[in-house]
């Protein structure tokens, strides 16, 4: 079955034999706008709103290869235009003088894994209500309708490399600025693999659909671009305008939370806003294969922290060292969350775990925030380990203590920024540790200070992140080798072993224990001998 491929994509739109949907007179404006149909006055006047243009600037109909469309959250994105246009593509448009025989035609609709199957159900259930376009399905698959002109439309997970060896003759990108995958965002890499499979069918179209977020990426590019750039179609929409049905529920929305309300439904970019850490200076760092833990070396001193969580994030430990060149090196890196069958993290077992790695690499003490701090202090100590709220950086070690929150948080990430950028740090490679990496933001507050953090959406965590940056905010500009140090290592196992055989004893008179130890430190460093903080 065929259809008349001189129908326009507003004509099908709109007929109730074909697509028969209803959309505003904004999302009308876009589509005529890509397809380079005519507008009346009214919609030339909101082209060159939506466009940036100065009012009256003359409406010249160009039929546009690639489209960025920058639209607030409920404004059509994926039923009125993503799912619309693929139907025109898929079933309108005659790409058949441009594929050899044998070649497949592909309408790709990519997006986030979860999305996936929200645009293949607008795409189908469109198809199968279609009196006439109905009779076009061929087959369906989980993410694939093949039609009987030969062409498949296909909703797949943004992923470069699917696309490889494909024909496009249109790609649909939905929701491009909060695309993730292992923490990346890898709008540029597709779009990057998507164009040369479009090289061959000269109508083809490359068209990005998302609200914005970050002033970073494929979508803010070309916003930003907008006036240099007359062969890509930039519109920038808010909510209301393209959906004026919702308009009640923006300005609940607004009420109750203004900032958001730029964003989410006036497509305003974020301010403020920023990849913390560049995914290409991550990979550099990264001991490619290597995900066992590294051996213990007697010449280096180790350091180690934990990030405690019991129910919805998960309970984490690190152990890292500086070497030669004062690079950092996470030696050792787990993790424990809550199963199904077992239920929360059993804070005891995960206690006896870290204390044996501990003192396997030892390491003074393990370092952790405020969260569970008396709780986890107490198991730890039980099983001949010191737990401690706050460590020593390098330039300050004797002077100030540092505790990991506010800026102190703050100050212990942009630490191991540093040293990532500047290739001085040794990861393993942790799938979860490097998303975590790559997927953490910056982001400005009101006042003039700075918040380091996962992403607010797409569930994403930093529990493996928070013990990588503390780890290495202790480990970092130590010094890694010294004269003093064989005799701090054999002065170290001396104590470690006395506490070890009388921490059942003792428990009680901890404190006193710790006094004494303080003392003796102090009494070290006024005459010189080389110590590493207190205690051990």
């Amino acid at each position: 079955m065929t259809v008349d491929s001189r129908i326009t994509i507003i004509d099908a739109i709109q007929d109730s034999q074909l697509i028969g949907d209803e959309i505003s007179e904004a999302q009308e404006m876009c589509l005529r706008v890509l397809y380079g149909l005519p507008l009346n006055p009214k919609q030339v006047d909101l082209y060159n709103e939506l466009a940036g243009k100065p009012p009256g600037t003359p409406y010249e109909p160009q039929d546009y290869r690639e489209g960025t469309f920058v639209i607030g959250r409920r404004g059509g994105k994926s039923d009125k235009l993503a799912a619309n246009t693929a139907i025109y593509e898929g079933c309108f448009r005659d790409h058949s003088p441009f594929l050899s025989p044998g070649e497949t035609g592909m309408v790709l609709c990519l997006s986030q894994t979860l999305r996936t199957k929200i645009v293949f159900n607008y795409i189908l259930a469109k198809l199968q209500r279609s009196p006439i376009l109905s009779g076009m399905i061929a087959k369906e698959t989980a993410e694939e309708i093949h039609l009987t002109n030969g062409i498949i439309i296909a909703c797949y997970p943004c992923s470069f490399k699917a696309i490889r060896g494909l024909t496009v003759v249109c790609s649909i990108n939905d929701e491009v600025a909060f695309w993730q995958i292992e923490g990346v965002n890898p709008d540029r890499e597709v779009m990057t693999a998507i164009r040369p499979a479009m090289v061959t069918i000269p109508h083809a179209k490359l068209i990005k659909i998302s609200s914005p977020y970050a002033k970073a990426g494929e979508i803010w590019e070309d916003y930003r671009r907008r006036e240099e750039r007359s062969d890509v179609l930039v519109i920038q929409a808010p909510t209301v305008l393209m959906n004026p049905s919702a308009a009640e529920h923006v300005e609940r929305e607004r009420g109750r939370d203004p900032e958001n309300a730029l964003r989410e439904y006036d497509a305003i970019f974020a301010e403020g806003l920023e990849t913390f850490l560049p995914s290409e200076a991550v990979d550099a760092c990264v001991r490619e294969g290597e995900t066992e833990d590294l051996p213990r070396l007697a010449r280096y001193r180790y350091f180690s922290a934990t990030d405690a969580a019991f129910v919805k994030d998960r309970f984490t430990f690190c152990v890292a060292h500086t070497e030669e060149r004062k690079k950092a090196v996470v030696d050792v890196l787990r993790g424990w969350e809550r199963t199904q069958e077992k239920g929360p993290v059993d804070l005891e077992e995960v206690a006896a775990e870290i204390a044996r790695l501990a003192k396997e690499y030892r390491t003074h003490h393990v370092v952790g925030d405020q969260y569970a701090a008396e709780p986890l202090r107490q198991a730890l100590r039980r099983h001949g380990t010191q737990f401690r709220e706050t460590y020593r950086m390098a330039r300050d070690m004797r002077t100030k203590d540092h505790t990991f929150k506010g800026t102190e948080r703050v100050r212990a990430y942009i630490t191991l920024r540093q040293a990532i950028i500047k290739g001085l740090v040794s990861l393993p490679d942790h799938k979860q540790l490097l998303k975590e990496l790559k997927a953490l933001e910056m982001r400005r507050t009101g006042g003039g200070g700075v918040q380091i953090g996962h992403p607010r959406h797409g569930g994403h965590t930093d529990d493996f992140a928070d013990v990588v940056a503390l780890a290495v905010a202790q480990t970092l500009h130590r010094p890694y080798d010294s004269p003093e140090a064989e005799e701090y290592a054999r002065e170290e196992e001396e104590r470690r072993a006395f506490y070890e055989e009388n921490a059942g004893k003792f428990i009680i008179d901890f404190a006193e224990i710790e006094r004494k130890l303080e003392i003796q430190n102090r009494r070290d460093l006024r005459s010189g001998r080389f110590r590493q903080g207190r205690g051990w």
